[in-house]
């Protein structure tokens, strides 16, 4: 808006052929902003069999989101601090009904959407004027990709989507016996297809190769984490909402990853997904 109203201002009266054209093109839009944020969320748990008293609890808990913050700096990350309870109402807020949100920018925060603006169905939300649909991210690249591989889902330009990425780490008793069981299962796959002469692809190898690589990194004393990743889609109409999913599922192909629509649990899926509450997905 900014910058229409300066050319305005300042294009004067020559009426050049350069300077109409440059005038319809901001006037359809031709310039716009896009707001991009980054958000960390983190879900602390105090050792099993901790003892103290509430101040020693919260303690705890305080220095494990500063070691959070000394890891993101020495990754040379930036963080500007932890959101306090008005920010991250404003951002809850945005993340439900962009676009209420969007012309209340710089006004005093608001409450949530009350219980009776959120309606869920099979395949879809909506929140206050917003309309969100969520998808799973079913397959990751199987491949070496370079490390922006995700650019086309992170950079596109169809409206609000919000990217969340779920680590949950795993105790590591836990995670050798899930490695071990799939490894096993992958050994009785091999065996039935060499005895009715079916050759082994490349996917099913890079399972295998990926099963020994996460086992090796166990061994070697390292932690394993299990992904999930979430994509939500939110317009402003239910056409539109459409279009934009289909949107999101030609980034994806680009980005080689497969999504699914979530059908049945959108609710879980837009709390898990849309905001950053670090919920874990079953």
């Amino acid at each position: 808006m900014e910058t229409t109203q300066w050319w305005r201002e300042h294009r004067g009266t020559t009426g050049s052929r350069i300077a109409e054209a440059v005038s319809a093109m901001l006037d359809d839009g031709f310039v716009s902003a896009h707001r991009r944020e980054t958000l960390l969320a983190v879900a602390a748990r105090l050792p099993r069999g901790y003892r103290g008293g509430h101040r020693e609890r919260l303690q705890a808990v305080v220095a494990q989101f500063d070691a959070v913050s000394s890891s993101l700096r020495a990754a040379d990350l930036n963080p500007s601090g932890w959101l306090d309870t008005a920010r991250l109402a404003e951002v809850l807020t945005s993340a439900c009904d962009p676009a209420t949100a969007a012309r209340r920018e710089g006004l005093p925060a608001w409450p949530m959407p009350p219980a009776d603006g959120v309606k869920e169905r099979w395949a879809s939300m909506v929140v206050g004027t917003g309309f969100h649909a969520t998808y799973w991210v079913s397959e990751w690249p199987r491949s070496a990709t370079h490390p922006g591989f995700l650019q086309p889902l992170l950079l596109g330009d169809t409206g609000t989507r919000v990217l969340s990425v779920i680590a949950e780490p795993l105790p590591t008793a836990r995670a050798l016996r899930e490695i071990r069981k799939a490894k096993v299962e992958h050994a009785a796959d091999a065996a039935q297809r060499r005895r009715i002469g079916q050759m082994e692809d490349e996917a099913t190898r890079a399972e295998v190769a990926d099963l020994q690589r996460r086992e090796a990194d166990l061994v070697a004393g390292n932690g394993d984490l299990r992904f999930t990743g979430l994509v939500s889609v939110c317009a402003g109409t239910e056409a539109q909402l459409e279009d934009r999913c289909v949107a999101l599922e030609t980034a994806a192909a680009q980005a080689m990853c497969e999504v699914r629509r979530l059908v049945g649990q959108q609710g879980v899926a837009f709390l898990a997904g849309a905001l950053p509450l670090a919920r874990g997905v079953l």
